[in-house]
């Protein structure tokens, strides 16, 4: 688990999200809506962790984001306020 989290580490994530040159970021910039989904959102720890990578998102023009626990079926949109 330890290699996971530093491979993806929420630095990662973000970096990725927001480079407009090498990353994703482009595809939130369109004039459709772009949905970011986190999956597998089954604990506190989790939950928490993608609320404060929306809150950094957020500043970066990135919205329509949500948690999701696939297996319970559940998707909700993730809120900074």
């Amino acid at each position: 688990m330890a290699l996971l989290e530093t491979l993806f580490s929420q630095e990662f994530i973000f970096h990725y999200l927001t480079d407009s040159e090498n990353g994703a970021y482009p595809l939130f910039q369109q004039k459709w809506s772009t949905f970011l989904i986190f999956t597998d959102i089954n604990n506190l720890l989790l939950e928490n962790r993608s609320i404060n990578l929306v809150r950094d998102l957020v500043s970066k023009k990135i919205q329509n984001i949500y948690q999701a626990n696939l297996k319970d079926n559940r998707l909700k949109r993730i809120s900074t306020k």
